[in-house]
Order: C-alpha cells, then structure tokens, then sequence
C-alpha cells in the first residue's frame, strides 16, 4: 500500500507541478505519510500489538535474554525500515524526475540515503513508543506527536523526527538549525530511541 500510495503520488505531482514534483512526493508522501505509517505498522505487527517485551516471554522462559531479543527486534525493524525507506525515496525521484534529467543519479543518491536515516530513525522511534504504556499505546501517542509538533519549525518541534527529516530535504529548518545539525539530530534520535527501548526491556 505504501508503494502504490507513493506511485500515484508521485505520478500526480509530476502533472500539477513537474518542477517541485520530486520535493513535495518525497517531503509530503514519502517522509509525511508513507515512512511514519510504515514505521507504525511494522512496529505494532513486530509486537502483536502489544508492548514490544511481550513478545520475548518465550525467549525469557527458555532462559535467553529479553534485552538482547529486544536489540535483535530493533534491529531487525531498522534494517527492514531503512531498506523500504531507501526504495520508497528512489521511487519517488525516479517517477517524478525520469531517466533523462541530468541531475537524476545525484539527487536519487542523496534521497536514497536520507530514505535509509528515516526508516532506522523512525524504526528506533516507534520502537520506544511501543515500550510505552501497558499494551504498547505509546506507539500511536509517538506518531500523533510527530505529526502535530513535528511539523513545526519552533522548539517544540525539536525532539522529533519529521522536523530534522524535512530540514535535511531541504524545508524550513527548526529553529534555523543548518542541516548539519539536523544530521546530528537524527542520529542522536536514532541512537537514543533505540538504546533506550532496549534497556526498558526487563530481563
């Protein structure tokens, strides 16, 4: 669902506006909607829709260790993200630009790469939501956040991940940050989400 959404968004924005088509599908359907939703989904499927510890109740039982289970599942979601976020940002260049433009292989580059950040960032991201609350509903509560103030560009936008995201493609920076920091922002999210969703884990 994610790819077709992409696709007709893509096709649709290289008939209203060809020149800012590639920008507005990547800002707007890929980074907007498609990724985080994605994101969610798998994050919620990977813990049965519940927190994401219960899931390794086997792993305890059989005297394995939940903690590292837990880093094997944020793992697994942050590899499977960035490689679908990866695809999802070529996709859209590629539709939206086609393979005559001069600058198609720079800026499918540097989209690829910014779709790979986004999907470890946002796997890292719901990752910890789903260690929140008691049947994982921090989840739902980390998108809702990242779609309201994320938004922004003040400092409520700040800890969260579409802000930086959208600053790196090239949008309104939060607080005036340069893209460098923005950089660094997602990194330093990626890193903390994920390392914190591990330890919450009981083991």
């Amino acid at each position: 669902m994610a790819l077709i959404f992409v696709v007709v968004a893509a096709l649709l924005q290289r008939r209203v506006s060809p020149t800012r088509a590639a920008d507005h599908t990547l800002t707007a359907a890929v980074f907007g909607l498609a990724l985080p939703l994605l994101a969610h989904a798998t994050l919620t499927q990977l813990s049965g829709g519940s927190r994401l510890e219960a899931v390794l109740v086997p792993v305890a039982r059989h005297g394995g260790s939940r903690r590292l289970g837990a880093a094997g599942l944020v793992l697994t979601a942050a590899a499977w993200l960035a490689s679908l976020g990866g695809i999802l940002a070529a996709l859209a260049v590629l539709l939206t630009r086609g393979t005559a433009d001069p600058k198609l292989v720079g800026d499918l580059l540097s989209s690829v790469w910014l779709g790979v950040l986004g999907g470890a960032c946002y796997a890292a991201w719901f990752s910890l939501g789903s260690m929140v609350g008691a049947s994982g509903g921090g989840r739902l509560l980390f998108l809702l956040l990242d779609w309201v103030l994320g938004s922004g560009s003040t400092a409520l936008a700040a800890p969260w991940p579409r802000a930086h995201l959208r600053n790196l493609l090239g949008s309104e920076p939060v607080l005036h940050m340069p893209q460098w920091s923005a950089l660094a922002a997602v990194l330093l999210l990626t890193v903390v989400c994920g390392t914190w969703a591990v330890l919450r884990t009981r083991d």
